[in-house]
């Protein structure tokens, strides 16, 4: 048995956030046949019973010639303006994925649980040893935003493999899908829906990748500052996923940092946001991203990968450097105080393989994601280092907190996190 977290939107831009137990090896078919979601309408629906019938009817659609393998699912769907707490669906696809009726049980050496209006989980125990996650489920757990972590947390406390969710829709929700890897959002899922994926018509593209573990100021301002130089129609900020030099287990989820840069972003017309990276799985290269990224824009586009000049001296030693220099363009920024650097050399290298270098200074803000990690850590202040509606955003998740109420890292994940 193996569990897995996903996360999409349909058609018409409804975000669902799935975990699922399903038999060995079948997850890479389990995620191709939810992917399919995304060219289906949800539908204009707004009462709890409809919402969870056609929650219940397209996930039940589009695992129909696998659901011999679903051991158990769970879905979360938002709906603005829903009528009453409802968005989630739980079970098997072949008794019907439903959480019409409250109750724990036992079967085949598994824990269900199940509150309709707040959520349900799935864990693999024997009924003696989970009394702790039962008694709270039963007593205390409400499908709050805290409470839903709190029980998460005993969820993985106890070392099993289990699955959660919580409803996502009215008043008062707060949809989650989890296992003992992830947690996806209902909230987070949402971005995904107002993404960009054309770039057909822009003529002047740039790319600003980085962690963003948080995205904070000195991003923002080096990359408008590139924008009007450069007199760029659009730049795309492309958070990183599991690159091969940060393991992906010692930054905050792909989701949660792409919608915080989505957050931030979201008031300029000038910037976009792109889920390339997080959304791939595997080990991400520059050169391969571009690639991709290039399939979304015409022909004819310039466009300019946004890097500190510090980073030029390495760029000759990432994966497939002639094959990236010759996708894009770069924009090296400088900052006054900082150590410069030759810039004839680095013209000359890469102008002799048909690519472009502009050098454009920035104003020089002493802001690091590292510090503000820090600072919320030890109960600091971050504001003016990072847009209002990012702080608010991590305060609302608890992020960086000690306490990790928003993720079950363990000790070492925690330090890393703070040097990296």
């Amino acid at each position: 048995m193996e569990s897995f977290t996903y996360s999409l939107c349909t058609k018409d831009k409804v975000p669902i956030a799935v975990s699922c137990l399903c038999k060995d090896e079948k997850t890479t078919e389990c995620i191709e046949r939810l992917n399919s979601l995304k060219e289906y309408d949800f539908g204009e629906y707004k009462s709890e019973y409809t919402i969870d019938y056609r929650l219940h009817t397209i996930i039940e659609g589009c695992m129909s010639d696998i659901k011999e393998a679903i051991i158990c699912i769970g879905a979360s769907v938002g709906i603005d303006d829903a009528e009453g707490r409802t968005g989630g669906i739980f079970g098997s696809c072949n008794d019907g994925a439903s959480s019409a009726t409250e109750s724990v049980f036992f079967e085949n050496g598994m824990v269900f649980g199940v509150k309709p209006g707040k959520g349900a989980f799935a864990l693999e125990e024997e009924k003696e040893k989970a009394e702790n996650i039962i008694n709270f489920f039963a007593d205390e757990f409400d499908g709050s935003y805290e409470k839903s972590i709190t029980l998460y947390n005993k969820l993985c406390e106890n070392g099993n493999i289990f699955i959660l969710m919580t409803d996502g829709s009215g008043e008062g929700s707060y949809g989650i899908a989890a296992d003992r890897k992830n947690i996806v959002t209902v909230a987070e899922t949402a971005y995904k829906g107002i993404e960009r994926t054309d770039y057909k018509g822009f003529k002047r593209i740039g790319i600003m990748g980085g962690t963003f573990d948080p995205i904070h100021n000195g991003h923002l301002i080096a990359a408008q500052t590139v924008c009007d130089k450069l007199k760029l129609d659009i730049v795309v900020f492309m958070p990183t996923g599991n690159t091969s030099y940060k393991n992906k287990n010692f930054v905050t989820s792909g989701d949660m940092r792409f919608a915080m840069t989505s957050i931030a972003v979201e008031s300029n017309e000038r910037f976009s946001t792109s889920s390339l990276e997080t959304e791939f799985d595997g080990i991400s290269y520059t050169a391969d991203t571009m690639e991709k990224f290039r399939r979304f824009c015409d022909d004819d586009a310039e466009i300019y990968f946004i890097v500190g000049a510090d980073v030029l001296k390495d760029m000759t030693c990432w994966r497939n450097f002639r094959k990236l220099i010759s996708l894009c363009g770069f924009a090296a920024v400088t900052r006054p105080g900082y150590p410069s650097v030759d810039r004839n050399k680095y013209t000359e290298l890469f102008e002799n393989d048909g690519s472009k270098i502009k050098f454009v200074e920035v104003p020089a803000l002493d802001i690091s994601s590292s510090y503000i990690r820090k600072a919320v850590k030890d109960g600091l202040s971050v504001k003016y280092l990072l847009p209002d509606s990012v702080e608010e955003y991590i305060k609302v998740h608890h992020l960086y907190e000690d306490n990790k109420k928003a993720r079950n890292e363990s000790e070492l994940d925690r330090i890393l996190n703070l040097i990296n």
